[in-house]
């Protein structure tokens, strides 16, 4: 997304650092995603490898379907969210990853440091994106070096989904207005693990 990336001081996601975006709801973070892991995996099967932990496991699987027909992909849904950067370290720790994305949950400020020390040793892009919610706090605990808010803009007649990006930390503060015109991409409610429809794990239950 050319947009975003003349937003960003190095012109696109940095190596070696944490990016962060925080999104509102319908913010446009599943569509900026698939449009990154999209260019970052290539069409001509020269692109990197990318490593997506879904820890909301919220991102509708039909939407990256052409994505993962490109080799390279990796997705992890943890079983809890918090569990969701315990993941993300695992994948930093093999450096085999161009980018890593840690999707739908904040992380803690214990793990910050350890999460931003290996992705100093693997020297790749390492991107978190956590809903907005409740009173946004700049300082946040992911020890992010730069920091992207993201909303939804005002409707338009020309049926393209326009997004507000804003840079509120690692430069200058900026704004711009980003037209995605593929369909946007689409969340599911989060849910937990799919039950036993069997009923062994009904308690009470006699045998």
């Amino acid at each position: 997304v050319p947009a975003l990336d003349g937003l960003l001081p190095h012109g696109g996601l940095p190596r070696g650092r944490v990016t962060e975006w925080v999104a509102t709801r319908s913010g446009g973070s599943a569509t900026l995603l698939r449009a990154l892991v999209r260019e970052t995996l290539g069409r001509d099967g020269a692109g990197a490898a990318v490593g997506l932990v879904d820890a909301g496991r919220t991102l509708a699987a039909d939407d990256w379907v052409e994505a993962a027909q490109e080799p390279g992909l990796t997705v992890v849904r943890p079983h809890t969210p918090d569990d969701g950067p315990w993941c993300a370290e695992i994948l930093l720790r093999t450096g085999a990853f161009a980018l890593v994305v840690l999707d739908g949950v904040a992380v803690s400020a214990p793990m910050a440091p350890r999460l931003a020390h290996r992705v100093r040793e693997a020297g790749c892009a390492f991107l978190v994106i956590r809903p907005d919610v409740g009173p946004f706090r700049p300082n946040g605990h992911s020890g992010a070096a730069l920091r992207v808010a993201l909303r939804p803009a005002a409707a338009t007649p020309d049926n393209l989904r326009r997004i507000t990006a804003t840079l509120v930390k690692g430069g200058p503060h900026a704004e711009v207005e980003l037209r995605c015109v593929p369909a946007p991409s689409h969340r599911l409610c989060a849910h937990p693990l799919v039950p036993d429809r069997r009923g062994g794990a009904r308690r009470g239950r006699s045998w």
